[in-house]
């Protein structure tokens, strides 16, 4: 763990407690808190990170589904989490129906 990862999982829990007062975002954030954890504890980029990314790009995508406004937050927690963990950079956005443009 890195001084830079462990402030991007300040951040990335800062985001996610936002969460919860949108819509089933209490039940989110639990979810998303702990793949922040384990990308956070994780030495080496694995198989088991790139499915604690997996399962919160999809918790946020269903999210978004029922809000569309959680767009941006959820987009802010996605990056936080992309550098928690032992990879960099931060790939392109992977939320469905994501357009960002560089």
């Amino acid at each position: 763990m890195t001084t830079d990862r462990y402030r991007s999982y300040c951040q990335a829990l800062a985001s996610i407690e936002a969460l919860k007062a949108r819509p089933a975002g209490a039940e989110a954030a639990d979810l998303l808190r702990e793949s922040a954890e384990d990308l956070l504890l994780s030495r080496d980029a694995s198989r088991d990170d790139e499915d604690a990314l997996e399962r919160a790009a999809l918790v946020l995508t269903q999210l978004i589904v029922r809000d569309a406004r959680t767009r941006p937050l959820a987009d802010a927690i996605m990056d936080a989490l992309h550098r928690s963990g032992p990879q960099s950079p931060v790939p392109e956005r992977e939320l469905a129906g994501s357009t960002s443009a560089p």
